[in-house]
């Protein structure tokens, strides 16, 4: 039997169990304690199953369901997660049968989880090598909750990307806008040189008890207004380069060091 087989076989057997102890529980109203029971002494029965085959399908059935036990309050997020992960056995549909034994025996999977692998434990009444089992069984939780982090880090990852490529392009835009301050700068700037050459003349001819036009007192006043304008844009621009200056070296330093 070549290694496809194999997976086929191992597969197989994992979906026949999962179904199983969903249609014992939902159609035959089983406790989920006698469903797994009913389910483990058929899968034994398989001849295409050796006997390591066999207890490596029951155990990561028991441990499926340990889990499930163990993260209750959030099986439909973050349990999902860890299911996504297993490349080996998982599909959506499997995973939405777990779900689903999760919905009808809550209360089940709290009591039970923590007796899914006492099977082994109580044939040896040794205190180290049953602290050694519920070491195991504590690391493995542990290991499901880390690579339930994992693949949320990698969605938020995705996230952070697509945002630091529109950071990007925000970057590009802050650029432009400056240029375009600088424009308007230079012509405010020439603006004022050419009141001022125009106040220039005519303080010349106020000695001749000649007053300022209307229209050149006007003119001060928008220019006025545009350079209060001016020093806001200002502002705004700087407070805001500022800011974006301090969080990207911040953020240069944390994924540098």
């Amino acid at each position: 039997m070549d290694t496809k087989e194999i997976n086929d076989i191992m597969q197989r057997g994992y979906h026949t169990m999962i179904d199983s102890i969903e249609s014992l529980i939902k159609k035959e109203g089983k406790s989920l304690k006698q469903a797994l029971e009913v389910t483990e002494e058929k899968l034994e029965e398989w001849e295409d199953l050796s006997v390591d085959q066999y207890k490596r399908i029951r155990d990561e059935v028991r441990y499926d369901l340990h889990s499930l036990g163990n993260k209750i309050d959030d099986a439909k997020t973050s349990f999902k997660y860890r299911l996504e992960m297993d490349t080996q056995f998982m599909k959506k549909s499997v995973i939405d049968k777990l779900s689903s034994i999760a919905d009808k025996t809550t209360n089940e999977l709290i009591e039970l989880k923590d007796s899914l692998f006492d099977k082994e434990e109580t044939h040896s009444n040794d205190e180290e090598i049953q602290a050694e089992h519920h070491d195991h069984t504590r690391w493995r939780d542990d290991h499901s909750f880390w690579m339930t982090e994992i693949a949320m880090w990698r969605k938020e990852t995705n996230d952070i990307e697509a945002k630091l490529l529109a950071i990007h392009d925000a970057v590009n835009k802050q650029g432009i806008s400056l240029q375009d301050h600088v424009k308007n700068i230079r012509i405010h700037d020439e603006a004022v040189n050419d009141h001022e050459v125009k106040l220039a003349s005519l303080e010349k001819t106020l000695q001749n008890d000649t007053e300022e036009s209307s229209e050149d007192q006007l003119a001060h006043k928008r220019m006025s207004k545009s350079h209060k304008d001016h020093a806001l844009l200002h502002q705004q621009f700087k407070n805001k380069h500022r800011e974006i200056a301090i969080l990207v070296e911040r953020l240069y330093d944390l994924t540098h060091n």
